[in-house]
């Protein structure tokens, strides 16, 4: 059970999906990808007087070849004892396909898997993906003892003028001191008309 003395920093909420209901021809084309909450929300969650109390997120999207992201988490506070736990997390997660742009019907296959190191005690994650609000297409759960690994594929949906899509993938992991989680969105939106070649 989590000790509430310590803020527990969670992953930010669902996005909703702009769009036109009839699916029309077109392609959906890379916007951007975005880390939630980013480090500079995380540093203003301040150690307790004469206490100890950090969190750090690193991590990133290529799209251009081939889908590979990746979601680095620090953890790192100290008990009534003044014992300092560090926990350490990393999610990695890969497509072969070019993410550039995605057009309906198309199927991409994913691949995941985390690690996980402590210095004292112990911990738990998981690693989930999903599009929108649909449920998760590949998730998973591991300790620092047991590595975690999976895999999923994400059917295209089609869309139309004014249309957004959201594939994410959201990190969590929490030890007996707190713990913390991050979203990685990997955001699109739709353009009317063939895809490039």
């Amino acid at each position: 059970m989590f000790n509430h003395r310590y803020p527990i920093i969670l992953a930010a909420g669902f996005l909703a999906v702009a769009g036109a209901s009839p699916a029309s021809a077109g392609y959906w084309k890379y916007r951007e990808y975005k880390i939630t909450p980013p480090q500079a929300q995380l540093n203003t969650v301040k150690a307790m007087p004469g206490r100890v109390y950090e969190t750090r997120v690193s991590g990133g999207m290529q799209v251009q070849f081939s889908g590979n992201g990746t979601i680095n988490m620090y953890f790192k506070a100290d008990d009534p004892d003044h014992k300092v736990y560090i926990t350490q997390y990393t999610c990695n997660f890969h497509t072969g396909s070019q993410m550039l742009w995605l057009v309906p019907g198309q199927t991409l296959h994913f691949t995941g898997d985390a690690t996980m190191s402590v210095n004292l005690g112990n911990a738990s994650g998981d690693c989930k993906m999903a599009v929108d609000n649909a449920d998760y297409f590949m998730a998973f759960a591991l300790t620092p003892k047991q590595k975690g690994s999976s895999a999923g594929d994400l059917r295209i949906s089609g869309g139309g003028p004014g249309a957004t899509m959201d594939i994410y993938a959201q990190a969590y992991m929490g030890t007996a001191e707190g713990g913390m989680g991050e979203r990685l969105d990997i955001l699109y939106d739709w353009v009317d008309g063939p895809a490039p070649k």
